[in-house]
């Protein structure tokens, strides 16, 4: 994955394979009813991919971020207000097909309808020698494509699902249903607030139906319902969204897509199939069962037997999580005095810390749990676990990775007397057993 830098010199992730932008504070959108009308433009100045360092208007193109089947996002300069902005802008080969213009102006101003602070914000819509364009805010962080790379928590899980659930029905109340929601379209905004982006393909409800057309299927096989992989879109609803989030929720916990049959077309027939995906238990053993519960009833062939709505979701997902916490309360109560004290000493200025959780997430982050102020530890660098009989500490995919005894590990044991070095920070681990 491509880094490029930011004013305060931190990595932004850049997105090859998507145009979700990674993107600025949030701002007032502008009203896009008086936008200029979107046309293919009259000069041809500009070519994709060479319009890093370009000028239009008040924007600077400074880097690109994204490209896809449609376009191409760019990080911006808006020098009159001295912010950095994302600039989504149409590629060349589609100026004069009127089909993707509109869904480029669809994804603009069905965005632009929505103010959720886990939605993505569209401050502008114009014209330029280079085409159209849409401004948004700036999001600087991992898409849940990424972060599903690693072994998430469940309690987080449940944290993030519940605020992208709540956008997605704030979305609904305002007659928009996304159709594309996927891991790689919600990116964690400096890693705590969930941002669901790349409404291309959204259908509003008039008077209570779904606005759809016949023609080919378009959405991500593997996390589209059935309903919408099949050949009746007036079965399309808000139903479609709720399958779609349990999708996620799916990978999220397991690391893996609920479908994958190698191609998009032996994907979707396995999509509209019968056949469920496999359990996540299956998958992942120690999986509330509560939560894996909530996956299949979301991700229900039947629209009729899903979520009613993503707000009946969204509830749904806050009691899990409240649940999560109390037995965690309860265990942690009842195993006092089983679990091991685990603290950490650093070799440079002999402090010592103690880890009173049971799961502790170490990292550059503020939201660590242990936060090490190097430029050289990742924002979420490690983790260590401690159970009844044993310690264990994790690598997060961090750049600089994590040794033990001079042994550079993903995953393993720590034991009392271990010399755990983080990014060249250097630690040793005293793990003290509770006697009686």
């Amino acid at each position: 994955m491509s880094q490029l830098p930011n004013p305060s010199g931190t990595p932004v992730p850049g997105k090859p394979d998507d145009t979700s932008p990674g993107r600025a504070a949030p701002g007032p959108t502008d009203n896009l009813s008086t936008a200029p009308t979107l046309s293919p433009p009259t000069l041809s100045t500009y070519e994709p991919g060479s319009l890093v360092g370009a000028m239009f208007g008040d924007f600077e193109l400074l880097a690109e971020l994204g490209r896809g089947g449609m376009g191409v996002v760019y990080k911006a300069k808006q020098h009159s207000l001295e912010r950095y902005v994302a600039i989504k802008l149409l590629l060349a080969e589609h100026m004069s097909n009127t089909g993707v213009l509109t869904r480029f102006m669809t994804e603009a101003r069905s965005a632009a309808r929505l103010t959720h602070p886990s939605i993505v914000s569209v401050y502008s819509v114009g014209d330029s020698p280079a085409g159209p364009y849409f401004v948004m805010e700036f999001i600087e962080g991992p898409t849940f494509e990424e972060l599903s790379k690693r072994t998430l928590p469940f309690s987080w899980i449940l944290s993030v699902m519940s605020a992208v659930a709540e956008a997605v029905d704030h979305a609904h109340e305002k007659g928009i249903i996304h159709r594309d929601l996927k891991p790689g379209n919600i990116m964690l905004h400096q890693q705590r607030r969930p941002v669901v982006m790349d409404f291309g393909i959204a259908k509003q409800i008039h008077h209570g139906k779904v606005l759809t057309q016949p023609g080919a299927i378009i959405g991500t096989p593997a996390y589209m319902p059935p309903e919408q992989a099949g050949d009746e879109p007036s079965k399309i609803g808000l139903h479609s969204d709720v399958y779609s989030l349990g999708a996620i929720l799916y990978t999220l916990i397991t690391g893996k897509v609920p479908f994958d049959e190698g191609s998009a077309l032996r994907t979707i027939l396995k999509v509209i199939s019968p056949d469920p995906p496999s359990p996540v238990r299956s998958i992942r053993a120690d999986c509330p069962v509560q939560l894996e519960q909530i996956v299949s009833k979301c991700m229900q062939k039947d629209p009729a037997k899903r979520f009613p709505s993503a707000r009946a979701l969204t509830e749904e997902l806050k009691r899990a999580r409240a649940a999560l916490a109390n037995r965690a309360s309860s265990s942690s109560t009842s195993l006092r005095g089983a679990i091991p004290t685990v603290l950490l000493t650093s070799k440079s200025t002999g402090k010592s810390v103690r880890l009173y959780q049971q799961m502790v997430t170490i990292g550059r982050a503020q939201d660590c749990d242990l936060v090490l102020k190097s430029s050289e530890v990742s924002k979420r660098h490690c983790r260590i676990l401690i159970g009844e009989d044993r310690v264990i500490v994790e690598d997060l995919n961090s750049v600089n990775g994590i040794s033990v005894n001079g042994q550079q590990v993903q995953k393993t044991h720590l034991n009392d007397g271990d010399e755990l070095d983080i990014a060249g920070l250097l630690f040793e681990v005293r793990v003290q057993r509770p006697t009686g």
